[in-house]
């Protein structure tokens, strides 16, 4: 068994279950950007007619369902002892609150970014037609990588 499983088997204070609150949700939105990524290279790589790279593709997104729907359960499994956490983004926990809020404020500066470039992108006229159609995702991704990738740096267990 990990170190996950057997902290869940006993009673867990507060700061642990914020912690792995914390770690779970930024797996958990990392996961949900890399199954955005996969649907837009997808869109973008569709008219190529290679039913390996199609099917290695659908292979890929089911994998990445499975995981977003494992690591959903086990988020949400938390919420009942972190209900702060879970509805306002809030942690007791100052460190916690801190790392949540310094990931929202990369996360916010990096959708400005790929705003201003997809922006500056879409007076290409070989993007364009991709680009109207993926921009959501586009953003959408990077909010949720830059958000959930420092989190998961500075939550791991050599910086604890």
């Amino acid at each position: 068994m990990n170190k996950d499983t057997n902290m869940e088997t006993k009673e867990l204070t507060t700061p642990q279950a914020e912690h792995l609150f914390l770690k779970r949700n930024a797996l958990l939105v990392v996961i949900l950007s890399l199954f955005y990524v996969f649907m837009a290279v997808y869109e973008l790589l569709s008219s190529v007619d290679n039913l390996a790279l199609r099917v290695g593709f659908w292979i890929v997104s089911l994998f990445i369902i499975v995981d977003l729907i494992w690591i959903l359960i086990r988020v949400s499994s938390l919420a009942s002892k972190v209900k702060s956490a879970f509805w306002f983004g809030n942690y007791e926990d100052e460190f916690f609150n801190h790392l949540n809020h310094k990931a929202y404020k990369y996360s916010f500066n990096m959708a400005i970014i790929a705003s201003f470039l997809l922006m500056m992108l879409s007076d290409n006229s070989f993007t364009t037609p991709w680009l109207d159609e993926n921009t959501a995702l586009i953003i959408f991704s990077t909010l949720c990588l830059s958000y959930g990738v420092p989190l998961l740096f500075w939550l791991r267990k050599g910086n604890e």
